[in-house]
């Protein structure tokens, strides 16, 4: 079976005249902002942007390892010889983990937002997203969005995978109806959707129909809160190991349909039963607590998390008196997720 790296081998010297801007395409474009690269403000072509990716001397992994992977086969490619970066911003601080870049080619413009890192304040608006809108990042994301498009820009798509996908459809949803109009598509691969507020909302109804969700079989992001239709790709692995895109599969200029698992649809419904259950400050008070317990706990990275122990993290969050099961139910089944191994089925 083949990958998006197939694609580009065997597309690469396909002209857009000859091939249309696709979802692969979007789905490349998705990883760029991955790049270990550093934040610039002017054009770069695709020979600088991968000559800074490779100069890297730090060990790369997950999308970060995929995205220099994937610029190295575009970089003597015909198709995407016109490519340029701008405007790559890329911050995390004590409020917020956000990156972002804009992609020009063959006259599409690409707003591509990337997803979350191993950093804790990322993670931290992750979980915040269940009980608050916008989060910091959001707004950000919005606030580029308006930022970086201008009147020459017309074919625009708005894409990202992860948390990035989820700032796509939020941004697009908030900016001006002068910039949304422009919008031609907007995809999110496999990032969080939205709280019922903001789903069900008019600035949602106006998108809705340009937007676009992939997950993969067995997602474990993709499937939180409100997020369908989904379009579901056959893909490797469990949890995250799925959730990286050098794990999905492709066939032609499409990604290869896939079936979501029972335990992905099990898990959407119950976040969705758990969110209606749960009250916003308890909530906000747990993960917040949570966050107390790591910092002084001295962990600095997510990936790091695990190392704690689950049945210390069960006691803290049950001695919160003044908060309710549901709520301490909903959140320990979210922090579960992420930390244990999980069987396919």
């Amino acid at each position: 079976m083949f990958r998006i790296e197939d694609y580009i081998n065997y597309y690469k010297d396909v002209t857009f005249d000859e091939v249309s801007i696709n979802d692969l395409d979007l789905a490349i474009m998705a990883t760029l902002p991955y790049l270990p690269i550093k934040p610039f403000n002017k054009d770069k072509d695709l020979n600088t942007i991968v000559k800074e990716s490779n100069s890297v001397k730090d060990k790369l992994s997950g999308m970060s390892e995929y995205a220099v992977t994937l610029i190295n086969l575009m970089k003597d490619s015909i198709r995407y010889k016109d490519l340029t970066i701008n405007d790559f911003t890329h911050i995390v601080n004590s409020q917020t983990q956000f990156a972002a870049m804009k992609i020009k080619f063959n006259g599409n413009t690409i707003i591509s937002y990337k997803g979350t890192d191993n950093s804790l304040i990322g993670w931290k608006e992750d979980f915040r997203l269940s009980f608050m809108y916008p989060v910091y990042t959001q707004a950000m994301a919005k606030k580029y969005l308006t930022d970086n498009i201008n009147m020459f820009d017309n074919n625009i798509y708005v894409v990202g995978h992860s948390k990035g996908g989820n700032l796509a459809i939020s941004s697009s949803m908030e900016v001006s109806s002068k910039i949304g109009k422009k919008i031609k598509r907007i995809v999110n691969f496999d990032g969080p959707g939205l709280l019922d507020k903001e789903f069900n909302s008019d600035k949602f109804n106006k998108i809705k129909n340009k937007l676009v969700n992939y997950v993969p079989e067995n997602s474990v992001v993709g499937i939180l809160m409100n997020n369908i239709p989904y379009n579901v790709i056959k893909a490797d692995g469990i949890g995250f190991t799925c959730h990286n895109m050098a794990n999905w599969y492709t066939y032609g200029t499409f990604f290869l349909k896939g079936e979501l698992s029972k335990t992905s649809m099990k898990m959407h419904e119950n976040n969705l039963l758990g969110l209606k259950q749960v009250k916003t400050k308890e909530l906000e008070k747990v993960v917040e607590t949570f966050y107390a317990v790591i910092e002084n706990n001295d962990i600095r990275k997510f990936s790091d998390i695990r190392k704690m122990k689950m049945e210390d993290i069960i006691k803290t969050i049950n001695d919160l008196s003044d908060v309710s099961s549901d709520t301490k139910r909903y959140f320990m089944e979210s922090v579960k997720t992420f930390m244990l191994p999980r069987k396919k089925k």
